[in-house]
């Protein structure tokens, strides 16, 4: 329901730039009321993520209200720097958590992972073998 609200927002308002971020800017905060409240993730690191990647919206959105003036923002250019930064924290802090969950998932099924490589290259061994035979069966 979210997006179905953020395109409304986007599409319906896109004249009104301090407006739209406004109304992005209340949709963060029903979902941080709804995160909080309900805990819809079922692990803690989830439900952690969610709230910390609700709160680099939240930031990215009023950092984005400061550049919505129609005077010139001595500033400017920093401000999109911040805005760059916030991007590539929250892209790094989601690609930490998928590597650390990914490396445990290896790490617990390293036994049986390992197992099935070998069972494959058991299998191409053998399928090798079959084909020289073979050839050199009708080479003769």
């Amino acid at each position: 329901m979210r997006w179905q609200v953020t395109i409304l927002i986007l599409v319906c308002l896109r004249d009104a730039a301090t407006f739209q971020i406004f109304l992005l800017f209340m949709t963060s905060i029903i979902t941080h009321f709804y995160l909080f409240t309900l805990k819809p993730y079922p692990s803690p690191l989830d439900q952690g993520l969610a709230v910390f990647n609700e709160y680099l919206v939240s930031i990215y959105l009023l950092t984005l209200l400061t550049l919505t003036g129609y005077n010139e923002n001595p500033v400017r250019e920093a401000i999109g720097w911040a805005l760059l930064g916030i991007l590539l924290a929250s892209i790094g802090v989601n690609f930490g958590k998928f590597s650390i969950v990914s490396g445990h998932a290896v790490w617990t099924n390293r036994h049986r992972i390992k197992m099935k490589v070998k069972s494959i290259f058991a299998k191409v061994k053998t399928c090798g073998r079959k084909g020289s035979n073979e050839s050199k069966a009708k080479v003769y």
